[in-house]
């Protein structure tokens, strides 16, 4: 069974792993293959990184006994603002990383997979923590 503090800690280091990762320079990034890019690894990673991260959260918001139409509030809210802002901090703020709308709207993709994922079949594939 889920413990609340555990999965809160899990969803904070979660988050704290996607700025991590999206902070790294640009130059220490391994390069796909020419064939490989034309599946668009980048959009693909940034899918999985939100997945998981809105799963968490609105497991979270669900042990904290949250309403239903909280739960997808907050975790789209939550999920939006946070991609937003690590496409900003990557187009402003890190070196040699560029921040864009695809990207964004990747990361919104895997927010909602997450949330489809969690909404659908959390009993089935719960982890415990």
């Amino acid at each position: 069974m889920f413990n609340k503090k555990r999965l809160l800690a899990f969803a904070f280091l979660w988050t704290l792993i996607i700025f991590v990762i999206i902070a790294i320079p640009g130059n220490q990034i391994p390069r796909v293959s020419d064939w490989l890019e034309a599946f668009k690894p980048d959009k693909i990673i940034h899918v999985f990184l939100f997945a998981p991260f809105a799963y968490l959260w609105a497991r979270y918001f669900y042990l904290a006994k949250a309403s239903t139409v909280l739960i997808i509030v907050l975790t789209l809210s939550m999920g939006i603002s946070y991609a937003i802002f690590t496409e900003v901090m990557q187009y402003y703020f890190f070196i040699g990383r560029n921040g864009s709308i695809a990207d964004a709207l990747s990361d919104i993709i895997g927010i909602i997979i997450g949330m489809t994922f969690y909404k659908n079949g959390w009993k089935k594939y719960t982890i415990n923590l």
